[in-house]
């Protein structure tokens, strides 16, 4: 395992630390924030070879990450190539297990739901509140996670640079 930690002063930036990265012979390359054009080409290339890359990008959404990336100017043919999957992750409170109970929705959210999934009787949840969550309901959090593995038409879309309310039709 090896880091980097990018330095300016030293003349050491994140972008000439990942070039220095990608030349070493490794299997997996995990990327910080790839916020510039240069980092995410550099990390393309090294993902076109045996290596899988996994990156970071602050979006609102998974497949509001390949729109940053085709906004920067990165040949729509090397994303095409270089995607595996994206994976978009959200931490939300979890409910306290000590007062959590259940309740019936609202006639006009039961229906809602039962749109989606077809459940005609809909089972959510809420806390009350207890001692042990000091009132609030809550203790930590949990992770929410979107997978895109992207499918040949959604590879052509994007090859196509569709606008990014297509990307998500066609992700869908």
């Amino acid at each position: 395992i090896n880091q980097g930690q990018p330095n300016d002063k030293a003349g050491y930036s994140y972008e000439k630390g990942l070039k220095s990265l990608t030349r070493q012979d490794m299997d997996i390359l995990m990327v910080g924030e790839m916020m510039t054009r240069e980092a995410v080409v550099s990390a393309m290339l090294v993902s076109l070879s045996k290596t899988l890359v996994l990156g970071r990008f602050l979006s609102n959404d998974t497949v509001g990450a390949i729109s940053m990336i085709l906004d920067m100017d990165v040949p729509p043919f090397m994303l095409y190539s270089a995607l595996t999957a994206i994976i978009g992750q959200r931490l939300v409170r979890r409910l306290c297990r000590e007062c959590i109970e259940d309740y019936e929705p609202p006639r006009a959210l039961a229906e809602e739901i039962q749109a989606i999934t077809g459940n005609p009787r809909p089972r959510l949840f809420r806390p009350r509140g207890c001692p042990s969550c000091g009132q609030t309901g809550f203790i930590g959090r949990i992770g929410l996670f979107e997978i895109i593995n992207p499918s040949m038409e959604f590879r052509d879309a994007v090859f196509a640079k569709a606008p990014l309310n297509e990307l998500k039709e066609v992700a869908a």
